[in-house]
């Protein structure tokens, strides 16, 4: 590792004063201490109220910026700003809600060395206070996980883009400069204007489609604090749907963008033929039919839900199946609805976020 090679990590904020410490913390604690920190804030906001030693050593640095009004998500309006002011070779960039892995930046410059690459992604498993909390569990350990589930070495390319439901997001993602400047015209701010997520995908393809291959591994671990009740997890799953909607409409040439809408369209035919099934059946046999029924879907339930307590490891994990079908249909309905509503013009997003 060249020892000359400086970091900078950007963090966007928003009154993190509960959190912000303890990612500033483990920062400072790396085996490998970044050069520098750059917190991007909006003007009166209170994050810096929980690192003012930090502030004053000269480990942090806090730009105060006044985020463009048209934004609907300004996280990465934050970055960009952050990292057009950072001074480092390689950016690292994570979120104020972060516990990194002490080996977590020594090992990305380890890898980005070892394997010739320009950018890292890593995996964010829920915070460790969060690893038993039910539905931290449901996000990481359910058979359809929120959590990029990388191999301790893969490599995600422009071609491969659309064949993974596991992409690299914003709170473990390291890049040379040269990368950043390469996609800086776009860096999903435009996508930001419209859209409440998915800007880290967009992020991604946009590296991989200027040419750059992002090496994806397990071995570069940033904790994340996950949302912790039904209510603020189905709440992010719907705007995942609206987003993932805008993506495919956005960059069409995206082939994430387009398993999404191949994958909601075989939901959406899934469930009308097992409507329509289900009505003929219980017209033609009656009561058997409904007796038929219950006892498969009895059966397809015990499968899936012994397979999720086997992947999970716990008893509980046998009722993530059921939990992530509502999340899936609501998914589902939220991506469907945008991409209608929104028809071929990315333009007509705004105004139809603003009344939903």
């Amino acid at each position: 590792m060249n020892a000359t090679v400086t970091v900078s990590v950007v963090i966007p904020a928003r009154d993190s004063q509960d959190t912000i410490r303890v990612t500033i913390e483990t920062l400072f604690h790396q085996t490998k201490r970044p050069d520098e920190v750059i917190v991007v804030v909006c003007p009166g906001d209170f994050t810096r109220t929980a690192i003012e030693d930090y502030i004053t050593t000269g480990f942090v640095r806090v730009l105060s910026v006044a985020v463009p009004e048209d934004y609907v998500r300004d996280a990465q309006w934050k970055r960009w700003t952050g990292v057009k002011a950072a001074k480092g070779d390689i950016i690292f960039l994570t979120d104020s809600k972060v516990m990194l892995e002490e080996y977590a930046l020594e090992n990305a410059l380890k890898m980005m060395m070892e394997y010739g690459v320009d950018v890292i992604g890593g995996i964010t498993p829920a915070w460790p206070d969060q690893m038993e909390n039910f539905w931290a569990k449901l996000h990481d350990k359910a058979l359809v996980s929120n959590l990029p589930e990388f191999p301790p070495v893969g490599m995600l390319t422009a071609q491969n883009f659309g064949r993974t439901e596991s992409l690299p997001v914003t709170s473990a993602l390291m890049m040379r400069r040269e990368v950043f400047e390469a996609v800086s015209s776009d860096f999903a701010l435009k996508f930001s204007t419209v859209a409440s997520t998915y800007d880290d995908y967009v992020l991604a393809w946009l590296i991989v489609e200027a040419g750059y291959p992002i090496l994806v591994t397990n071995q570069v671990i940033a904790h994340h604090k996950h949302r912790i009740s039904w209510k603020g997890y189905s709440a992010q799953i719907s705007r995942s749907g609206q987003s993932a909607a805008i993506m495919a409409k956005m960059y069409p040439a995206c082939p994430f963008g387009r398993r999404r809408v191949k994958q909601v369209a075989i939901i959406s035919l899934a469930l009308f033929l097992s409507v329509m099934t289900s009505i003929f059946a219980v017209a033609a046999f009656g009561h058997t039919a409904i007796s038929a029924g219950l006892l498969l879907s009895v059966f397809a339930y015990s499968v899936f839900g012994t397979l999720n307590v086997i992947k999970a490891k716990e008893v509980k994990a046998f009722v993530f199946p059921v939990l992530t079908a509502l999340l899936i249909l609501n998914f589902s309905l939220h991506f469907a609805k945008t991409y209608i509503k929104t028809q071929h013009h990315p333009q007509d997003v705004a105004s139809y976020l603003q009344i939903h």
